[in-house]
């Protein structure tokens, strides 16, 4: 499995500039908030629905949903596709973007922890940014937390965005459905032992 990341310039951006806005944090949990979490080295995602040609870079943080480069000719690259692995989901591999770049411009508005719902309901984007779950949950335990951290959400988005000059995708449900005819194709499942 490719181990290497000196042909990631995307993604050693990205750590870089967690690790900048870390301090005294854990770097890979910076981008928590937006639901990337970052995964370093990258591995196999491990899950019996992860394509076995790929390589995880990211997760969300629930339902072992994950973001990984799909191996071009065996290696990963900036321009290596991005696969989001839904293992609780009807579509368990969902293709998000044609590289790192594009992927990090779909979600760009609204974060990463909501793509998780193309696995569940292909075709049905989400067109708002709703609060998630996690949010929900801090709300009933201390008032005032949602808000702070629907700010961090807030900043950093516009971080990545300006760091990166994203821009949100046009015609999303098109792209996507594009995305899958282009790249299903290629995914490599693990075997199944059968009893």
């Amino acid at each position: 499995m490719p181990q290497d990341t000196a042909n990631l310039t995307i993604l050693e951006k990205l750590y870089s500039l967690a690790e900048k806005e870390a301090q005294n944090e854990d770097a890979t949990d910076i981008f928590e908030p937006i639901g990337l979490i970052l995964m370093r080295p990258l591995m196999n995602g491990g899950y019996y629905c992860t394509p076995t040609n790929s390589s995880m870079f990211a997760h969300t943080g629930g339902d072992g949903v994950h973001f990984s480069f799909l191996h071009v000719d065996g290696n990963v690259t900036d321009t290596s596709p991005i696969v989001m692995t839904v293992p609780l989901g009807h579509s368990e591999n969902v293709f998000v973007g044609a590289n790192l770049f594009e992927f990090l411009c779909l979600g760009c508005q609204h974060g990463y922890f909501d793509l998780q719902e193309l696995g569940y309901n292909f075709g049905k984007y989400p067109k708002e940014s709703p609060v998630n779950y996690r949010d929900q949950y801090l709300e009933h335990r201390s008032p005032g937390i949602l808000d702070e951290r629907l700010d961090r959400r807030q900043y950093l988005l516009k971080l990545l965005t300006v760091e990166f000059s994203l821009k949100p995708w046009n015609n999303i449900q098109q792209r996507l459905d594009e995305l899958q005819k282009l790249y299903l194709p290629l995914v490599i499942l693990p075997s199944r032992d059968k009893d």
